[in-house]
């Protein structure tokens, strides 16, 4: 066992996993969360040094049940502060007050730890300000990842130069008709995919708009995509 000082505490390290347990009735252990954490331990080893998990005398955690179950599947020490007398209701509390990790939270944390697709994310955000939907779309292309893997460090960028030309389209497009709604940039792609040029489709939506006519909002991308073969 390890110690080490932290504003006044000692933190415990531990290989010995079998002598934590976890609160009863505190909240249920979601896989997806533990692989983002251990994505994120595989490139900040150290993180879990910054971030112990808290734990009573009998060793019940009351908060970091995640990054337990990550450093546990990289079989790396569990870092810990003993706090006696912590419950439940603690656990909760310290739950309800964590803030959630934002999109671009997760964007920023990979970029720093070398994951290019990552920083570009960062860098059309700022730039463009899409949604994060949207912009996930236009980096990642013809192989579009969820948000769970986003979150994880999956995010791919096959053609930057590519994705950049997309962005300036969109952002004309959004120009055009006030609309940011990602089923009419998905539609949009998806055209463009499909073999339409794009600087002549947005000439006929502006044209469109001109005469007096809108694009209504509709719920998905293939209301929009009909629309746009319409007008184009």
């Amino acid at each position: 066992t390890m110690q080490t000082k932290m504003q006044g505490r000692i933190i415990e390290s531990s290989m010995d996993y079998n002598k934590f347990s976890l609160m009863e009735s505190n909240r249920k252990v979601r896989k997806p969360h533990v692989k983002r954490l251990v994505a994120m331990l595989e490139m900040f080893p150290r993180m879990s040094e910054w971030l112990p998990i808290l734990v009573n005398e009998r060793y019940q955690i009351a908060d970091g049940q995640h990054r337990f179950f990550a450093a546990q599947e990289l079989n790396i020490p569990i870092n810990y502060l003993l706090i006696e007398g912590l419950t439940i209701e603690d656990a909760r509390r310290l739950n309800a007050g964590a803030k959630p990790w934002t999109p671009m939270d997760y964007a920023e944390c990979f970029c720093s730890g070398g994951k290019k697709p990552y920083c570009l994310y960062v860098e059309l955000k700022k730039a463009f300000r899409f949604n994060h939907d949207i912009l996930l779309r236009l980096i990642s292309l013809e192989d579009p990842i969820t948000g769970e893997a986003f979150k994880q460090g999956r995010l791919t960028s096959p053609d930057i130069t590519r994705t950049r030309t997309l962005c300036e389209y969109v952002q004309s497009l959004q120009k055009i008709t006030g609309n940011i709604h990602r089923g009419l940039a998905f539609a949009f792609m998806e055209l463009i995919a499909e073999g339409y040029n794009p600087e002549k489709l947005l000439k006929s939506v502006s044209k469109f708009y001109r005469n007096g006519s809108r694009i209504e909002p509709y719920k998905d991308t293939d209301e929009y995509a009909r629309v746009l073969r319409t007008i184009a």
